[in-house]
């Protein structure tokens, strides 16, 4: 029954992330992708094979090939799929950090308090239950913890020469979920020197093993360069995200935390990453060429130098800013806020004991512990994996989800450092230097030094709007983003999910004056257009829906669902003429079935040939029957 605490801690972390899972999936988010989790989605549906053509290099490619594999299982059910098996990567984290705790500090109960301080920490359960890199990133790099601990307590040369070849494996890995994760390869030449400089025996053989991790690290990188170039058209070891992401967390507008646009973003026909359309057309009105992603990366690195020569005062203090936002207690949201979650979806996260501050209290006692037991390749391993690590987060923004991959670390130096401080308070042996920097951490990570306001609510509720109508929930819909409007009344999205609510719940005509104060703050987004044309049709106003599907089409020529809307129009008016015209301008990847439809239909209008209406009927009965109808006037 030796190990029977640390199966009580694995079951503690199964409980908890099955009552997580139950009360997560009575929200409107479960299993919903959103934002980022949105282009993940495509892409991992792309690689599954089911169409779509979103993947050009500006991603790193591995997150959705790890969604991929549950889709190609079942196309429908295979994102709840990936989300049960990153809670499964959860309890597995805890099971690493747990063995990893008891291996480094030689004592059972650093594993077993290092499990459980995992095992009860919010932040990386939450991750877990949405469909980002975090969890599996974070999975990555503990992974890496273990690798190298076994290299470096291997007692053979042929052991450790797998071991640290794998290390090279699990790091090109991680740097394919997140490239930020690449600079720790710095860590292999320096553990070289370590063994080096403390090697005694004669043969120092063994100390440059450290280095077959960077040959197995540059073969991963190179596989990955072929298969990228497979769907981008360009061999390339890394995406080209970093150039733009560099410039929004340190351009001018920059705050350190939430990456903010320069515009507002427009494009029609299927999802497209706004902040790649941003760095695209900026590249594009800037130099009057045709965007190429290293070319692009290259002009926004370039511009944010310039930024930051111009005012290096400014950006010296968003650099201390960034710093302390790394030790900052508060979750900074990012996609959504956790802060939203644990109030309004789930309150396991809001009563989960273990929070950042905890963690870099015990911090220091976790380092006082090792160097006590004289383990100093540890101790340089784990306090360099974290400057440098948080070293490349602080050069683009801080928040939750870019710091969750320090938890794990974190938890293992914890547990030591809890076992390591309960003993001096047994023994009446207070250590002063764990104890001062304990509450220099506290201090810096409980008070908001830079004044930072609260997070802003009506993000997360307009997109929960957004979520309660694609449910048909309209109602809920139209309380959440009128809560957003009263705070917020210069965002042309609310009042655009505000009209969508109101055309769900069949009142166009306050749809009308919805979608006009959203074309009031911003005319030129083609979607606004287009459903205002829709309402208008509701309202049996032909003319005006007339000239709003004209003027989205106007602003975006091919955008497809303005364009089918217009036919659709044509087709129930028996303007035929113009039908015709507008059909010849269909691409053949606007040509879905309510196109099919709506042509069988204008064949069976033109000729009454009742075999066109069957066939018409046959792809939608209820669109035909639509179309064969004139709209009210």
């Amino acid at each position: 029954m030796k190990n029977k605490p640390l199966f009580w801690v694995i079951i503690t972390a199964i409980i908890v992330r099955f009552v997580y899972f139950s009360q997560h999936i009575a929200s409107p988010f479960f299993a919903r992708a959103v934002l980022d989790q949105k282009y993940y989605d495509l892409c991992a549906r792309q690689l599954a094979g089911e169409g779509g053509s979103i993947i050009d290099g500006f991603r790193p490619l591995l997150y959705p090939l790890f969604l991929s594999t549950f889709y190609r299982l079942d196309s429908q059910g295979g994102m709840v799929v990936a989300l049960l098996v990153q809670h499964l990567i959860g309890v597995g984290m805890v099971i690493i950090v747990g063995g990893l705790a008891s291996l480094w500090f030689e004592s059972t109960k650093a594993g077993i308090v290092a499990g459980l301080l995992f095992a009860l920490s919010g932040p990386p359960l939450y991750f877990e239950g949405e469909l980002l890199i975090a969890t599996l990133f974070s999975f990555l790099l503990l992974l890496l913890w273990l690798v190298i601990t076994l290299a470096l307590k291997s007692d053979t040369i042929k052991r450790s020469w797998g071991l640290w070849i794998l290390a090279g494996i699990v790091l090109g890995l991680a740097a394919q979920a997140r490239p930020n994760a690449l600079p720790l390869f710095l860590l292999f030449p320096l553990l070289v020197g370590v063994q080096l400089k403390r090697k005694i025996e004669p043969s120092k053989k063994g100390s440059f093993l450290p280095l077959l991790a960077l040959g197995s690290l540059l073969f991963v990188q190179v596989g990955f360069g072929f298969f990228n170039a497979k769907y981008s058209g360009q061999f390339s070891l890394l995406t080209q995200a970093g150039g733009i992401n560099f410039y929004l967390g340190n351009s001018k507008k920059a705050d350190g935390m939430i990456p903010k646009q320069d515009r507002h973003i427009v494009y029609s026909g299927g999802y497209r990453d706004p902040i790649q359309m941003m760095a695209n057309q900026g590249y594009e009105e800037d130099t009057g060429k045709t965007a190429s992603p290293k070319a692009v990366s290259r002009f926004w690195r370039e511009k944010t130098m310039k930024d930051i020569r111009s005012d290096p005062k400014r950006w010296v203090t968003l650099m201390i800013k960034k710093s302390w936002l790394m030790l900052w207690n508060h979750e900074v949201p990012n996609n959504r806020s956790f802060a939203f979650a644990a109030k309004e979806e789930s309150s396991l996260l809001r009563w989960l004991p273990v929070r950042w501050f905890l963690l870099l209290a015990l911090l220091p006692w976790g380092i006082a512990a090792l160097t006590q037991q004289k383990k100093y390749t540890l101790f340089i391993w784990s306090l360099s994996f974290f400057l440098l690590f948080s070293g490349t987060i602080v050069l683009f923004f801080v928040n939750s989800r870019f710091r969750i991959p320090l938890w794990p670390g974190l938890t293992i130096l914890a547990g030591g450092g809890a076992v390591f401080l309960w003993d001096q308070i047994k023994q009446r042996t207070f250590l002063w230097k764990p104890l001062l920097w304990s509450f220099v951490l506290l201090a810096l990570s409980l008070f908001n030094w830079f004044d930072i306001p609260a997070d802003p609510i009506e993000n997360d509720l307009s997109m929960r709007a957004n979520a309660y109508c694609e449910q048909g929930r309209y109602n809920e819909a139209l309380q959440d983003i009128q809560q957003c409007i009263r705070i917020t009344q210069n965002n042309p999205r609310y009042y655009f999910i505000e009209g969508n609510a109101f055309l769900g719940l069949k009142r166009p005509a306050n749809a009308i004056v919805s979608y006009e104060k959203a074309l009031a703050r911003n005319p030129h987004d083609p979607m606004f257009y287009n459903n205002l044309g829709i309402a208008f049709e509701d309202v049996g106003d032909i003319k005006n829906a007339l000239r709003a599907y004209h003027k989205a089409l106007l602003l975006r020529p091919h955008f497809r669902v303005a364009k089918t809307n217009l036919l659709f129009l044509f087709v129930q008016t028996n303007q035929f003429k113009k039908a015709n015209r507008l059909i010849r301008t269909f691409q053949k990847n606007e040509q879905g079935s309510q196109f099919q439809c709506a042509v069988l239909i204008l064949n069976y209008k033109q000729t009454k040939n009742i075999q066109w209406l069957q066939k018409a009927k046959l792809i939608s009965s209820k669109l035909a029957e639509q179309l064969l109808c004139l709209p009210r006037k």
